[in-house]
């Protein structure tokens, strides 16, 4: 499940109000969330949505609570705290995104991307949302669909890399067996970027089922050996040099 949601509260009216204490609570929960520390994460965020009760920012608090229950695998918890988020504010897109997450834990497809579309139809300028819908679309392999939200996605201005948007593309190219196009997009990503090593490692398989099997061990033996994908960069190859 895609982390990209997390919003940029204090830069939108939705941190308006918030005390320091607050803030500091939430900025908090969100470290926890990335180090893993899930328990602790929702704690942070509970504390934050006593902090805010009342404020504009409560509803964002309710979407990330359910945020942490759902990867703590407390599915019904979180839909309800998701449920919660969008009375408390309906115009909240990132709360939409989360319900919609949370019902598709519960394999109601449907109604999942029912919210994920509204999400974009609430904001449509903010690219977490047209990637969450993407996400959703590919889950229920929809790929034509989630190419174009994708593709709106990668047409909104926001100053963050784009890297994981052009990976999401690649899961839908390759999915439709358009693996020219999904070179291309890999390629995109420049060195600099902390998914490059990510992205040669996909960019080998690639050109492994193209049959470009030179070229393929090529991005394999740019990879960095101690990966997190160095499992997967031996797989393929071994199967380039046989």
């Amino acid at each position: 499940m895609c982390r990209t949601k997390s919003e940029t509260l204090f830069g939108s009216s939705r941190g308006e109000g918030v005390p320091d204490a607050a803030r500091a609570l939430y900025l908090e929960a969100e470290r926890e969330h990335a180090e893993g520390n899930l328990d602790v994460a929702l704690r942070r965020h509970e504390a934050f949505l006593d902090a805010v009760a009342g404020l504009p920012a409560a509803s964002t608090a309710h979407s990330n609570i359910a945020d942490s229950l759902l990867h703590l695998g407390r599915v019904d918890e979180a839909l309800r705290e998701a449920d919660r988020a969008v009375e408390v504010d309906p115009t909240n897109g990132l709360a939409w995104c989360t319900r919609g997450e949370c019902l598709a834990a519960l394999k109601r497809w449907e109604d999942s991307l029912a919210s994920h579309r509204h999400a974009v139809e609430l904001e449509p300028g903010k690219r977490a949302c047209w990637s969450l819908l993407a996400e959703a679309l590919q889950d229920v392999d929809r790929h034509e669909e989630a190419l174009e939200a994708v593709g709106r996605a990668l047409d909104v201005s926001e100053p963050e890399s784009i890297s994981k948007i052009l990976l999401q593309r690649t899961r839908s190219l390759c999915a439709l067996s358009r693996r020219e196009e999904a070179l291309a997009c890999l390629d995109r990503i420049p060195e600099s970027d902390p998914e490059w090593p990510f992205a040669q490692c996909l960019a080998g398989s690639v050109l492994y089922r193209l049959g470009r099997f030179e070229l393929a061990l090529v991005r394999f033996e740019g990879h960095p050996p101690d990966s997190s994908t160095s499992a997967l960069v031996g797989y393929f190859r071994g199967l380039a040099l046989k």
